[in-house]
């Protein structure tokens, strides 16, 4: 056993001494509450010890949920014995507001249990460490916050009660409510710097190796401190211990309580037995939030000349089945405000350059499938596109004619005028082409002089006659390049998708051997492939003739 385990052993052992000598004196207000509280320590820190004492992981799992009953049973019993206690009579509390803490906990407990099937309390549980020294940290999930929230709400409201007790009691009571404060603050002030993640020594909750400390304080108030020898009497408090600024009105919106940090909100002045509207930096802030009957909405207030945010949250005080008054809890939230400022203008610059990098991406997708000097899509993009074209003439049963185009002696361009001449050709076929195809046809560079257009829903003579249109509009343009008009021609073979060939591989060479044969019958013509030509020969490899000339 590690020396972790001893000591949640030793907190386990302390709050059932506590128990034993408490019990042992005359009954007192919230004695049954108090005794349930301590229970529920123990079993809480019992639960922990026997977590951190086993070896496997599961068993660590299985008593850290098994915790969740004294979890929720230790503030909910303290409330219990605080109220009963402060108000100083021997009335047992009713036994429904035991019940009910503990029909929430054996709820809790049981989504505790079943975690591993909704993730609800641990959103996730991660080895750290290994061996003995093998610890799970754990990651919380929606309901544990909510049960936090809740609960912190519950120890404020506890807090307050003690504090509202002392104010007009005498010097014992005080005492024993002081006592009260710093039991309760160590154990939920180490829980919630360990939840919220502000300042953590371990991955595992340290709360119930506190509940050490707690049970001496208790111990020694006990056996020396009078407490529970005498009935207390008081019911009023003192705010001063609360960091926050706190007001409390009256019906009137008079302000009948105050604690230093409200007081500090306008430079120390006095505040106690004003109306709210003769405090103008109060009124100006404050008036509005108090009319308002949006409970849902989260208030926020701006006071003093620094334009300070705080977070203003309003409770109803009843009393004799009415509402007597309220308080305000104003917290500081700057500095949260301007977290989230920045985070908000980080976000949007995040956005932007998500955006700017969606763009490139696209730029780049484009510059991938397309080809540089003509525009006109590449081979890479007809290998993605092609395929789909094939999948849609299965479907519709139409025919898909494919002209593979070459222009005419293309490398003697070159050799006469120069590369940039037969850039500039190559670059009006791509204008020309675009020009004259249809929307559902696509149009490719397959490299050097090479064209390839794609039409669907054409059959060999409408795609022979619309080649040769094109073939014979081509020829007729002149293109000027340094002032020296050049005519160019081309030559063109067609093969058609499903009578020529079953695949898109087969399909382009059936194209590229009736354009062989096309310059084969002496260049400047269109050539329908068929079955029983003859392709003995490769592409290319026949006498050329001159088809582009100056005029």
């Amino acid at each position: 056993m590690n020396l972790l385990a001893l000591w949640l052993g030793l907190a386990t052992i302390a709050s059932l001494a506590v128990l034993w000598r408490s019990w042992r004196l005359p009954p007192f207000p919230g004695r049954r509450a108090f005794a349930v509280l301590l229970l529920a320590v123990a079993w809480w820190t019992g639960a922990a010890g026997l977590e951190h004492a086993a070896g496997r992981p599961e068993l660590k799992i299985f008593w850290s949920e098994m915790a969740w009953l004294g979890i929720i049973g230790a503030p909910s019993c303290w409330a219990l014995f605080i109220w009963n206690y402060t108000r100083g009579k021997y009335r047992p509390i009713p036994h429904l507001l035991y019940w009910l803490p503990l029909l929430v906990a054996l709820g809790v407990l049981l989504l505790a249990l079943t975690n591993s099937s909704h993730h609800l309390i641990y959103s996730d549980i991660v080895p750290v460490g290994s061996g003995p020294d093998l610890d799970l940290k754990y990651f919380h999930g929606p309901i544990f916050y909510i049960i936090a929230i809740v609960f912190y709400f519950i120890m404020l409201f506890s807090e307050f009660v003690v504090f509202y007790s002392a104010q007009y009691s005498a010097d014992i009571y005080r005492r024993h409510y002081f006592y009260f404060a710093i039991s309760s603050t160590i154990p939920w002030a180490i829980n919630i710097s360990y939840v919220t993640g502000v300042y953590t020594l371990t991955v595992f909750d340290p709360t119930p190796f506190s509940f050490v400390i707690m049970n001496i304080i208790f111990y020694l108030i006990v056996s020396r401190a009078q407490l529970f020898d005498i009935v207390p009497i008081a019911h009023r408090t003192l705010l001063d211990a609360i960091p926050d600024a706190v007001l409390v009105l009256d019906r009137d919106l008079r302000i009948a309580e105050c604690n230093p940090a409200a007081r500090n909100l306008v430079d120390g002045h006095a505040l106690v037995g004003l109306a709210l509207s003769a405090v103008p930096e109060l009124h100006r802030a404050l008036g509005p939030l108090l009319g308002s009957t949006d409970v849902d909405r989260r208030k926020e207030a701006v006071i003093g000349p620094q334009m300070t945010t705080f977070e203003v949250g309003q409770v109803p005080l009843k009393y004799a089945d009415g509402v007597v008054g309220q308080l305000l809890l104003l917290r500081d939230v700057s500095h949260r405000k301007e977290t989230e400022r920045r985070l908000q203008a980080a976000l949007t610059e995040l956005e932007t350059q998500l955006k700017s990098n969606i763009l490139l991406q696209k730029q780049l997708r484009e510059q991938s499938i397309r080809d540089t000097l003509t525009g006109l899509h590449n081979r890479r993009f007809l290998d993605e596109w092609g395929p789909a074209l094939l999948v849609e003439a299965k479907r519709s049963g139409g025919p898909l004619a494919a002209v593979m185009v070459d222009i005419d002696n293309f490398k003697r361009v070159n050799d006469t005028y120069g590369h940039l001449a037969g850039d500039a050709i190559l670059r009006e076929m791509g204008v020309f082409l675009r020009r004259n195809i249809r929307q559902s046809d696509a149009v490719f560079r397959m490299g050097g002089e090479e064209f390839l257009i794609l039409l669907p829903h054409t059959t060999g003579s409408q795609a022979f006659n619309r080649v040769e249109t094109w073939r014979k509009d081509f020829m007729a343009q002149t293109l000027l390049y340094d002032d020296t008009p050049l005519n160019a021609t081309f030559s063109a073979g067609i093969a058609l998708f499903p009578q020529d060939a079953d695949t898109m591989q087969e399909l382009l060479r059936q194209a590229d051997m009736a354009l062989y044969h096309a310059k084969l019958d002496g260049r400047n013509r269109s050539f329908l492939w068929q079955a029983d030509i003859d392709d003995a020969q490769p592409p290319g490899s026949g006498e050329e003739s001159t088809s582009i000339k100056t005029t």
